[in-house]
């Protein structure tokens, strides 16, 4: 490997990295910006999405999480 040539696993983790902080920061800013939720919850969520990450995620974009369409269906 020459100085210039770049490490295609290297960027690709890098990516991957960049992506998955993405979509941690916007789960926690999720989580605290909802005014459905008790405070207690909020922490609840928080903490699970910290301590385990990848799971604490899953969990919360496919159970916790509202979609845009039930939103707009209560505003209705």
């Amino acid at each position: 490997m020459t100085l210039l040539s770049p490490d295609w696993t290297l960027i690709f983790w890098a990516l991957f990295s960049l992506l998955f902080l993405a979509v941690f920061i916007r789960a926690v800013y999720s989580v605290w910006g909802r005014n459905d939720l008790y405070q207690s919850t909020k922490l609840l969520w928080s903490i699970f999405i910290v301590l385990a990450p990848v799971i604490g995620l899953v969990c919360y974009f496919m159970f916790g999480s509202r979609s845009d369409i039930s939103l707009e269906e209560e505003n209705n």
